[in-house]
């Protein structure tokens, strides 16, 4: 049976939501408590999404696997769902913890993301007959340019190829952001802070400063005490305008409800990437760059959550109705 754009969609959100999961099981305790919901609500969703699919007949109560697996069952013609087990471990644990207060152990979650994942692996192709690995999670990314560049680091990741997908992702969450500070060389949006201030641009001002100050009609006379105060000043317009520079990226990733110590982890993780042209684009990672699986699929995580979190701001921060629209080449802000 083909699947229709809407299903995709929704494998696409229980993809997500299963890979948050497995992140939120690796945080230390008791962070990582949450994952045995949000595993439990990703097997759930898909178990409801597959008897919608098969057109199997759910009762609305009774047993968790029992009237799950049982009927979905019966609509496979000849094979079964697996994970049986598992997933009742996982329910009862979810039941224990939601309901009594009993927390999981290390152990315990280690088995939950065991079975979670082969809970899906196993069973996704059975049921929509595709391979839960390459379900785009992008789909569920409402801007074109955005899912476009995801699904390329996708493809490029199924390449083997990580440092490109890593670049690919630094590509859509870059321009993804820009979209909502703006450009450069003009104050765009409520989000930007003022106008770019670039490290390279600044670099060594205060020097500058001083040598300016320090002119030829001094003739080398210039007191000790002038000098040593000039260069005090230069070091101290230098620290502050660094200071400025990574204050203005912090206030920007915040502003727009983004988690900034995730975006810290994701700038580490990704590799420079110097973009001459749309066309002429070059990844340079340190030399022993070599991110693991679970590093891309954090980093991939993250722009989609990224994009998801500014979909919505678009759809708040609008022009107010009493507002006409900007002309072109106005100083005003952007309304979505």
């Amino acid at each position: 049976m083909a699947l229709n754009p809407p299903t995709m969609d929704r494998l696409a959100f229980v993809r997500l939501l299963h890979q948050q999961a497995a992140e939120q099981s690796r945080l230390p305790p008791p962070m990582n408590f949450m994952c045995v919901l949000m595993y439990h609500d990703a097997v759930e969703l898909f178990l409801l999404l597959a008897g919608e699919h098969l057109g199997a007949n759910i009762p609305e109560k009774g047993n968790f696997t029992q009237r799950y697996f049982d009927n979905i069952n019966r609509e496979l013609n000849g094979t079964e769902l697996s994970g049986r087990k598992g997933v009742g471990r996982l329910t009862d644990q979810r039941n224990a913890f939601k309901h009594a207060n009993t927390w999981p152990g290390p152990t315990g979650i280690e088995q939950f993301r065991a079975d979670a994942a082969a809970f899906f692996e196993d069973n996704t192709p059975k049921v929509f007959g595709v391979e839960f690995a390459k379900i785009e999670m992008a789909d569920v990314v409402p801007q074109e340019g955005t899912r476009q560049k995801l699904k390329e680091a996708a493809e490029a990741e199924a390449e083997g190829d990580r440092t490109q997908a890593m670049g690919y992702l630094v590509i859509a969450f870059d321009d993804l952001f820009q979209e909502h500070v703006g450009p450069a060389h003009a104050i765009q949006s409520e989000f930007s802070f003022g106008r770019t201030i670039r490290t390279p641009a600044f670099r060594g001002i205060g020097g500058m400063v001083n040598q300016l100050q320090t002119s030829p009609s001094d003739k080398g006379h210039a007191r000790a005490a002038d000098r040593f105060a000039k260069d005090r000043i230069g070091q101290a317009l230098d620290l502050t305008v660094e200071a400025v520079i990574s204050l203005q990226k912090a206030m920007r990733v915040m502003a727009i409800g983004i988690d900034y110590y995730r975006y810290v982890q994701f700038d580490r993780l990704t590799p420079e990437v110097r973009r001459y042209s749309a066309e002429h684009v070059v990844f340079d990672p340190e030399a022993s760059y070599a991110p693991s699986v679970e590093e891309f699929q954090f980093c991939q995580s993250f722009v989609i959550e990224a994009a998801l979190r500014l979909a919505e701001i678009s759809a708040v921060v609008v022009r107010p109705s009493w507002r006409p629209e900007v002309e072109l080449g106005e100083v005003e802000f952007r309304w979505h």
